[in-house]
């Protein structure tokens, strides 16, 4: 713009020193009278453009400002934990005993949307997975309908923690699907194969067609069924501290009080000894003497995730600094250098990650045959 103003007022420098001085500077009057109107329409052509980018910033500044103060209106700050349920629903969402998280502002419409994307893709994914082709569809039908036993067994259990005063006798699913209980029982909540259920005043869930996925003498199966409870029970409290669990005992009994679990089900058995595993306030858990820790498969699965994350950075990493290539993990690097968002969390306070023959190994759980290298 400055240039134009300066071309500009050069041509009517000229101009008037052709009046001056008449044909002494051989100007051609008719030529520098076109080149001053062309110079003239390219200057208000330039105004208009700056005067519509103009227009635009403040609609763009307006909008911005509309945005904000529908999310101070409806908003609130994302944050999903995946429950620890009886089965895992899937790695790519998050493998059970482990938890995704996702801070942003959304609108209530949005959230609702993403709550059941997630829920019906874990729910295909958990279903495509435990599908044994080998079976009949009634064999699977069962299987699928003593998962959704065990979730409901976990829900009621959990509305019992809340309820104290009052705790459920007989099942009633609208009050447990309106309180958000499947969810937090699993992560897609129910896989409503058509069945039908009752519940009695012990806590066992039968179906008219399958069965009670509760059965005597199933103490091993019943044992795990409880302390996936225990286990949830602990995220759910974490999660309604904002993350955060201030637990200072190490005793099993203490544990249930300030859980609030005020009853053990009469299904779960009186020679299971329960201790503690760990820091409670961190990664800490809950297992039995006789049986070990029901979730630990799963958590070798979550472990095994977190070291196929790490080889994938690493590797990014080493394509970037080939001269110089990373060959003992650093972990503070990978943060640094932005090749992952987040320091990856074993599901387990005991996992130390490292590297070790060119492949991502974890002290506790050993390898998951993360290879580094392409």
């Amino acid at each position: 713009m400055a240039r134009i103003k300066l071309i500009s007022l050069c041509f009517i420098f000229l101009h008037l020193a052709n009046s001056c001085c008449g044909t002494e500077l051989n100007i051609d009057s008719n030529k520098l009278k076109n080149w001053m109107l062309s110079v003239n329409k390219e200057i208000k052509s330039l105004k208009a453009k700056t005067n519509s980018i103009e227009e635009d910033v403040n609609k763009i500044k307006t909008e911005k400002s509309n945005i904000k103060q529908e999310e101070s209106n409806d908003s609130y700050e994302v944050e999903a934990k995946s429950p620890v349920s009886g089965s895992y629903y899937s790695e790519s969402i998050s493998s059970r005993g482990s938890s995704i998280s996702s801070s942003g502002i959304m609108s209530k419409k949005d959230r609702e949307a993403l709550d059941k994307g997630m829920k019906d893709f874990g729910k295909a994914m958990f279903m495509a997975m435990e599908t044994n082709n080998n079976k009949s569809d009634d064999e699977n039908k069962q299987k699928f309908c003593f998962t959704d036993q065990e979730t409901i067994v976990r829900a009621v259990m959990m509305y019992n923690t809340d309820h104290t005063d009052s705790p459920m006798k007989s099942l009633d699913t609208k009050l447990l699907e309106s309180g958000n209980y499947f969810q937090m029982a699993c992560a897609f909540g129910l896989i409503e194969t058509g069945c039908h259920y009752s519940m009695d005043e012990n806590m066992i869930v039968n179906c008219e067609e399958h069965g009670s996925v509760i059965k005597k003498g199933s103490t091993k199966d019943n044992c795990f069924l409880y302390q996936s409870f225990l286990f949830l029970v602990k995220n759910k409290k974490a999660y309604q501290n904002g993350g955060q669990l201030n637990l200072t005992t190490t005793n099993y009994d203490d544990f249930l009080k300030e859980m609030n679990v005020k009853e053990v089900p009469s299904w779960v058995d009186k020679g299971c000894k329960y201790i503690t595993n760990g820091d409670l306030s961190k990664n800490g858990y809950i297992e039995c003497k006789t049986h070990g820790f029901a979730l630990e498969e799963d958590f070798k699965k979550s472990c095994f995730a977190n070291q196929r994350i790490i080889a994938g950075a690493v590797d990014f990493y080493n394509m970037e600094n080939e001269k110089n290539p990373m060959t003992s993990l650093n972990i503070e690097e990978l943060l640094k250098n932005r090749f992952i968002r987040k320091k990856p969390e074993g599901p387990n306070e005991k996992c130390e990650y490292y590297i070790e023959d060119n492949e991502i190994k974890c002290k506790y759980h050993g390898s998951g045959k993360s290879k580094i290298g392409f």
